[in-house]
């Protein structure tokens, strides 16, 4: 291989790298520019004024025109961290990740969850949840609930805890 080929294959290993270590830290680690993970200050205010973060209890999901009360006594939670962290209680399994949030809009990343089996209805309603959470796209605040609409057409219910 010629020094000018080995020279050019080195520069492009090197940005294929840094490429991959940057899409890593943008999925794994929250923006350090803002409080919250936003990058600017118009951005700050936007998640200052209908921020997600606090302790939250699912009480209803499924379609937003009419979401179902969840099975009673299985508690699923969501607890949204200023850091952008999000972890809570699936109704059979802890899980955790992270979250970023511009104006009314949520990004919930892949969420990662035990391996607990339950019952099939809680493990049902657990799966749903989790996935609804994944494909999370806007959020509005009701009273003191928080609304969280998915793709599909679907809502999370929960009130804080």
């Amino acid at each position: 291989m010629s020094d000018r080929l080995r020279s050019r294959v080195y520069v492009l290993v090197t940005l294929l790298l840094a490429l991959l270590v940057l899409a890593g830290c943008q999925q794994t680690r929250p923006s350090n520019t803002s409080p919250g993970g936003v990058n600017s200050p118009a951005e700050a205010t936007a998640v200052a004024g209908a921020s997600v973060v606090g302790s939250w209890e699912l009480v209803a999901m499924g379609t937003n025109a009419a979401p179902s009360p969840i099975i009673a006594g299985t508690h699923p939670t969501a607890v949204f961290n200023a850091d952008t962290s999000l972890r809570g209680f699936g109704g059979c399994n802890d899980y955790n990740t992270s979250f970023n949030v511009v104006g009314s809009v949520i990004k919930v990343f892949p969420i990662a969850i035990g391996r607990n089996i339950c019952a099939k209805d809680i493990t049902e309603q657990e799966s749903l949840f989790v996935s609804n959470l994944n494909q999370a796209q806007t959020f509005r605040k009701d009273g003191n609930r928080l609304i969280i609409l998915s793709a599909g057409e679907n809502s999370l219910v929960l009130e804080p805890r």
